[in-house]
């Protein structure tokens, strides 16, 4: 998985986005969809159904079906109560992680670090996971590369080119009209402006290629951990990060992984020749 070729390949990217996905929900609408913030029935069913499904989620519980259960509620959330006034749920951020989501929920992701896994085993079934096609992974980054893309167009203006709309920005976050400009503060925020604009179409291209790849995605997580310290996206920074991992090669991915928590990856099934079948001869463990 290092170019634009999708081939079987471990399913610990995944695995590791459904884990981390549950947290950014939680920090993102967690509070707000907490039990006793109201006790409308409306509310208690989505804040019961919110926090099920993410808790299963998490841990890899019915994980398949837990993200799928997830993306649903996702999508209902910003696109219908969203958009229909219910609460302000329908920002191009929320979008991202609804789709992201939605995509997730097509991958083996509950194959490995999960409940799933565990039950798998105790029950003593094959300890070899199967390798899995990595398409909903490449879509997931095809989905991160379009809101690059097509951010980048949105700041291909003046107005944010020579630094007057991220001067807006920092003004209404941090310092308020009152703030008296240094002498550097133009000249800096149009540089600013431009070099975000350039690296988000960069992104959204260069990704795909393994060359660019290596210097694109540390710059990608800078840009992103400025943008969380600086203006106030929520999540949505975090959870650009955490999508690189589909532009990532699985099976390193994997062996890094498991090398951090003290243990070995585990030995595939077919062994080396599992990675020239398909995707319908992969199954899910039971």
């Amino acid at each position: 998985m290092t170019g634009l070729t999708v081939s079987p390949a471990s399913p610990i990217g995944a695995a590791l986005l459904r884990i981390v996905v549950p947290l950014l929900l939680w920090a993102e609408w967690g509070w707000e969809l907490l039990p006793f913030r109201s006790l409308e029935p409306a509310r208690l069913v989505l804040s019961a159904s919110f926090f099920a499904v993410t808790a299963a989620m998490f841990v890899g519980l019915q994980g398949r079906f837990a993200t799928a259960a997830c993306a649903a509620l996702l999508q209902v959330m910003v696109f219908g109560l969203g958009r229909s006034g219910f609460a302000d749920w329908d920002h191009h951020h929320h979008a991202l992680t609804a789709f992201v989501t939605t995509l997730l929920a097509f991958t083996p992701n509950s194959d490995l670090l999960s409940v799933d896994r565990w039950l798998h085993l105790r029950a003593g079934g094959d300890p070899r996971p199967r390798l899995h096609q990595t398409l909903a992974l490449r879509l997931i980054g095809a989905q991160l590369c379009t809101v690059y893309f097509w951010g980048a167009v949105e700041k291909t203006n003046l107005p944010f080119l020579d630094g007057t709309r991220l001067t807006q920005l920092f003004l209404e976050t941090w310092w308020g009209s009152a703030w008296a400009f240094p002498a550097w503060a133009g000249p800096g925020f149009a540089a600013a402006a431009v070099g975000v604009t350039a690296l988000e179409y960069a992104l959204a291209v260069g990704l795909w290629f393994p060359g660019p790849r290596r210097v694109l995605l540390p710059l990608g997580v800078v840009m992103h951990v400025v943008f969380y310290l600086t203006l106030p996206v929520a999540t949505f920074s975090l959870l650009c990060i955490a999508s690189y991992v589909a532009f990532l090669d699985q099976d390193q991915l994997e062996r890094w992984v498991f090398r951090l928590l003290g243990g070995e990856a585990p030995g595939y099934a077919g062994g080396d020749s599992a990675r020239e079948t398909s995707c319908t001869e992969s199954t899910p463990p039971s």
